[in-house]
């Protein structure tokens, strides 16, 4: 039997399928398989709940829902019930809503592809209008046209920003984003960023510091540029809502296994918060915690939801711990893989010239003094801190009277009551501690600043944040560099007139003995001189600054001289540029000078460096002239030939006691490090010790050891091992007639 409902459903009356197979009327031809399986489970006991689809009596096929339960006992059904659904306007509604979805994804995925596309064409414009606004305002304008074009460069950056914000979380949704896996150096790609945000922060007056917690490998291999584009969004938007107080930037290591680790990173500001209830909100896109946040700040909303992106991709998660009016510290994690190259050890202090070293630090933000004291004691000095000018001062005169003396002061520029140049003043006015090196460190680079620092002869003005690599340089040339210059003797003329004009100087050495001699020379000369260790650091500096100079020691780890002149002039080919190259070796071979031009050198200077052969080289290159034939100093007959050595320093004692003290340090290591490789039969490291203990020892008159060092040089190149058997003996004997000497002459400057 059936009902009035299934007979206006299927146009059936109940006469019509009384007493007949129920399938023979609703189950269209295509169904008739599931329709057994149904009549089976049926008649077994079992009900049966589907949607499906039946027959009219005119042929056409309904949408329904089907449900149907056996009749009787369960092991024996007798009959069955079942009721019919029509689905109809829910089926039609599905499809539409399908449809519509399917639509408007299409039209996301068009929108996001067409913005990632346009990348190219809406920044080149905007790059033009930025770029030629720059050029007006240095042309001579009057008041009113550079109030303009400012304003001009101001909204174009702006629009800059805002584009770049859409066109990013375009490439997000477009999946367009990649992620490299390169290896980088986690602290100095860290300090990059945060010195290019820094200005923004101390505009507001704000601090900015970062810290890396124990543990950390120095080289990791991951996406910096990721990282650093998370990093300038968090820290931005740390700069943009915080008044007053600071930023600080951790970084800890939260796992680690084979295959890489996990760092912890935590960007904490003193700003005004964000409320619990809109904490997860500020992740999503086009969205800020307060609608007014957009006119007061500004911004798209974008940021954090880039961020956030940004993070997944780099296999991470961020959150946010804040309270309203208290500050707010975002968190994220980055995992990392472990760099294919060995790890490249951060920059340390040489234990032998800081160990212990008492260094007071001056800072009225305990932060700052944190960072500091924990860098300082990891570099081996013992620091102590004061939070003021005040302080400090009595704890130098303190030190004094007990006969524990500072042997340098790190100081903060901006501090309340006594400020960092009020500090430099009373104490070059005490003669007690007059003579103590200051350091000093600016968050505001303020014009004016590094005058009146070099007028109170502060040895360092750095901008914080410094990177360590930058601190330890400045306390490196604070402690070691003389505090006078000499004039330059009148009756050195070829000194004083070759390259009188002050130059930007690469120097690019690895032994320590000659970058430190050749960097303060050059200093006395008026020449800036920034420091590369090998090849490709050199090439690394060059992509960032340009210089009127370089100066390239041939042999070097990593990429040596040959090979980094190289690639500066195969990048000169493409630009048209030209930057003057003189090489500095070891070697007075032949074919030595005629492999230093063919490679690219302009000129060409022989180890050890005498200053007037050097400005003298410098001027030749940047006039395009040929350069001279260099000669190695003959052998002395003494150990030490210090009259020689003067003269190489340009008759500068007090330098020469510098270079005397390195070369005390680093030689038993050398020569240690050399007699190790020699009883390991490694050709190839004796070869690269005995090139480094001939270039320092003839940096300080010591020419019969570096004669006897390049002669086994030479023989460990050729691979003849019983010349070198018989030069090792030569270069220990040498080495033990030196030390006597040495040693007198090093207790002579500590009297």
């Amino acid at each position: 039997m059936c009902n009035p409902t299934f007979e206006r459903l299927f146009g059936y009356r109940q006469e019509d399928i009384f007493g007949k197979p129920l399938d023979d009327f609703v189950a269209p031809p295509e169904l008739r398989a599931e329709v057994a399986a149904n009549v089976e489970a049926l008649w077994k006991g079992k009900p049966v709940h589907t949607t499906t689809r039946r027959q009219r009596s005119d042929g056409s096929l309904l949408d329904v829902e089907a449900f149907a339960v056996p009749l009787g006992p369960t092991e024996q059904p007798t009959g069955v019930l079942l009721l019919y659904h029509d689905i109809t306007a829910r089926k039609m509604a599905e499809e539409t809503l399908l449809r519509a979805k399917e639509a408007a994804e299409a039209a996301s995925r068009a929108k996001s592809e067409f913005l990632a596309n346009m990348s190219h064409e809406i920044r080149t414009p905007m790059n033009g209008i930025i770029g030629m606004t720059e050029l007006t305002l240095d042309t001579t304008l009057t008041p009113e046209q550079r109030e303009y074009l400012d304003m001009v460069k101001a909204s174009a950056q702006s629009l800059m920003s805002v584009i770049n914000d859409v066109l990013d979380f375009s490439k997000i949704e477009a999946g367009k984003f990649e992620v490299e896996m390169v290896d980088f150096p986690l602290q100095q790609g860290l300090g990059e960023v945060l010195k290019a945000l820094a200005f923004r922060a101390h505009q507001k007056g704000l601090e900015l510091a970062w810290r890396v917690g124990p543990g950390i490998p120095h080289t990791l291999r991951g996406d910096i540029g990721r990282l650093r584009q998370v990093l300038v969004n968090l820290v931005g938007n740390s700069v943009k809502f915080t008044e007053r107080g600071e930023i600080v930037v951790s970084v800890e290591k939260e796992t680690e296994d084979d295959s890489g680790l996990t760092l912890h990173f935590q960007v904490r500001d003193t700003g005004i918060g964000i409320p619990k209830d809109k904490q997860q909100l500020i992740f999503e896109a086009f969205t800020q915690a307060d609608s007014s946040a957009s006119r007061k700040y500004g911004g798209t909303g974008l940021g954090l939801a880039i961020t956030s992106r940004l993070v997944e991709l780099m296999s991470g998660r961020i959150w946010v711990e804040s309270e309203e009016g208290r500050g707010s510290t975002f968190h994220f994690t980055v995992r990392f893989g472990l760099a294919n190259r060995p790890d490249q050890p951060a920059p340390a202090a040489d234990p032998g010239l800081v160990s212990n070293l008492p260094v007071l630090v001056v800072d009225d933000n305990e932060t700052n003094r944190r960072i500091l004291f924990e860098q300082l004691s990891r570099w081996g000095m013992r620091p102590e801190v004061a939070d003021g000018g005040a302080t400090a001062f009595a704890a130098l005169l303190a030190a004094h009277l007990e006969n524990r003396p500072f042997r340098l002061v790190i100081s903060d520029m901006r501090m309340p009551g006594m400020d960092g140049c009020a500090l430099a003043r009373r104490i070059r006015g005490a003669a007690a501690i007059a003579d103590v090196p200051i350091v000093m460190l600016s968050s505001a680079g303020l014009p004016g600043e590094a005058t009146r620092c070099s007028e109170l002869s502060i040895s360092a003005y750095l901008t914080k944040p410094a990177q360590p690599s930058e601190l330890l340089d400045a306390i490196m040339n604070a402690l070691f560099t003389p505090g006078t210059q000499k004039e330059i003797p009148e009756s050195r003329p070829d000194v004083a007139k070759a390259g009188n004009k002050g130059r930007r100087v690469l120097l690019v050495e690895d032994n320590a003995v000659n970058r430190r001699l050749a960097t303060v020379l050059l200093q006395k000369h008026s020449h800036t001189v920034t420091p590369a260790e090998n090849g490709k650091e050199a090439l690394e500096i060059l992509d960032r600054e340009s210089f009127d100079t370089i100066l390239m020691d041939v042999q070097m780890p990593v990429m040596d001289g040959f090979e980094a002149i190289r690639a500066i002039r195969a990048t000169e080919r493409v630009t048209g540029a030209h930057i003057p190259i003189v090489a500095l070796t070891a070697h007075a071979m032949k074919g030595d000078r005629e492999r230093c031009l063919a490679a690219g050198a302009d000129e060409y200077v022989a180890k050890p460096i005498r200053i007037g052969e050097l400005l003298q080289a410098m001027e030749r290159a940047s006039k395009g002239q040929t350069p001279a034939p260099a000669q190695l100093p003959e052998t002395a007959v003494c150990a030490l030939d210090l009259d020689a050595a003067l003269d190489r320093v340009d008759g500068d004692r007090s330098l020469l006691d510098d270079l005397l003290r390195l070369f005390a340090e680093e030689g038993p290591r050398n020569l240690s490090a050399l007699a190790s490789a020699y009883e390991a039969c490694d050709a190839r490291s004796v070869a690269a010790l005995a090139h480094t203990i001939k270039g320092a020892a003839a940096s300080i008159g010591a020419c019969r050891l570096s004669r006897a060092a390049f002669e086994l040089e030479k023989a460990a190149n050729t691979h003849d091992s019983a010349k070198c058997s018989s030069l090792m003996d030569q270069v220990r004997a040498e080495f033990d007639r030196l030390q006597p000497e040495l040693e007198a002459q090093c207790r002579k400057v500590t009297r």
